[in-house]
């Protein structure tokens, strides 16, 4: 027998109705959007913080990763538990009021051990987001939509990373002049301390407008919202029954994130060590490719329309993830920068460097511009 929850062509107990749905999604979209903000804005900073502050690479990295991957890992799985229970929508408030606040905090960190604290912080908040919304969107939703309703909701991660960039590349490039800022109540901080105040402060809004999203039936047990979930050992009963498959998916997705989030840190600083780029820079070009090329990933793969168009999906239409790679290949980097001892070669140095026999011709290095077979250059000494 279907249960009631399940019910919907008599009426009974139907799903929400479609406008309010998406809002809902919309709202939650946000949500996951202000924590990619929160989170990933570190990666754009890490010049200044290292010099403020006079720490290591390694010790950035550990803001980045460590730091957060620890806390959101084993935070998530209470947090989780907590909402098979109670109330979701509270939970996600809570959450994004928590990462908002703490993000704050990390602008007005003074040594690398708040900064530290103020980064778990960030992380315990967000742990309390990705199931709680999963749950939600499932219970707002069939399921022959609610695949469509989860896409538009990953949306949020690119649209949050890409923000990111965008929203630190536009304070610095305004404000990496002043060496000092004066804010109401937080004090006077720097420029990287005022990106942290400037993009947590959103957040708050976006727990707000959790208020106006209504905690839903949960539909896949026909329970009421305030009866209990299932114990323990059912759930492990059912993650040792399908262990394969959780095992795999757990794994795949673990990888995924380790080389993406690792990307995401690094690849500006790469950018402004290697090529010269400017901080701003960085972020404006990184910005723009999230938010158009990372968008657009997600919208060409989505079967979004019904019928013939559903089973032909975007796979037959004129804009594919190859064309996407391709039009990403045009982008042209500047060549590295180069210390003035591997600017010039001395072409005198030996005889050979002056004579070449015409049966063996002279090849030149692409990273110094000197003929393979002359004396070694001075960079190579």
């Amino acid at each position: 027998m279907i249960p009631p929850a399940l019910a919907g062509a008599d009426g009974s107990d139907p799903f929400p109705r479609a406008g309010y749905a998406w809002y809902v999604v919309g709202v939650l979209t946000l949500a996951n959007a202000s924590a990619f903000v929160d989170r990933q804005v570190l990666g754009l900073l890490v010049a200044p913080i290292r010099r403020d502050l006079g720490i290591t690479d390694t010790q950035m990295g550990v803001l980045y990763g460590l730091a957060f991957a620890l806390f959101y890992t084993l935070l998530g799985i209470p947090l989780g538990r907590l909402a098979d229970r109670g109330s979701r929508r509270a939970i996600v408030a809570m959450g994004i009021a928590a990462w908002s606040v703490m993000t704050v905090l990390c602008g007005v960190a003074r040594t690398y051990e708040q900064l530290l604290l103020a980064r778990f912080g960030v992380a315990i908040g967000e742990a309390a987001l990705a199931a709680p919304a999963l749950s939600l969107i499932a219970d707002y939703f069939a399921p022959s939509r609610r695949a469509t309703a989860l896409s538009v909701y990953s949306l949020g991660i690119y649209l949050g990373a890409g923000l990111a960039n965008l929203a630190g590349a536009a304070v610095l490039a305004r404000l990496d002049g002043h060496a000092v800022l004066q804010w109401p109540i937080v004090g006077t901080i720097r420029p990287w301390q005022s990106v942290f105040v400037i993009v947590g402060l959103p957040g708050l809004i976006v727990a707000m407008l959790m208020a106006t999203v209504r905690e839903p039936r949960r539909r896949e047990t026909g329970q009421p919202n305030d009866a209990l979930a299932f114990s323990v050992i059912e759930v492990l009963r059912h993650l040792r029954g399908n262990r394969a498959a959780f095992l795999c998916h757990n794994l795949g997705y673990a990888l995924f994130a380790m080389v993406n989030f690792a990307t995401a840190a690094w690849l500006p600083t790469h950018l402004i060590r290697t090529y010269g780029w400017s901080a701003a820079q960085a972020g404006l070009t990184l910005g723009t490719l999230t938010v158009t090329v990372g968008v657009a990933g997600v919208v060409v793969r989505t079967p979004c329309l019904p019928g013939a168009a559903r089973t032909r999906s975007f796979a037959s239409g004129s804009l594919r993830p190859s064309a996407i790679s391709r039009a990403a290949r045009r982008i042209h980097l500047p060549p590295p920068r180069r210390s003035p001892s591997q600017r010039s070669c001395p072409t005198t140095s030996s005889p050979r460097s002056r004579s070449v026999p015409r049966s063996q011709p002279s090849r030149r290095s692409p990273r110094t511009g000197c003929a393979r077979r002359s004396a070694p250059c001075s960079s190579r000494r």
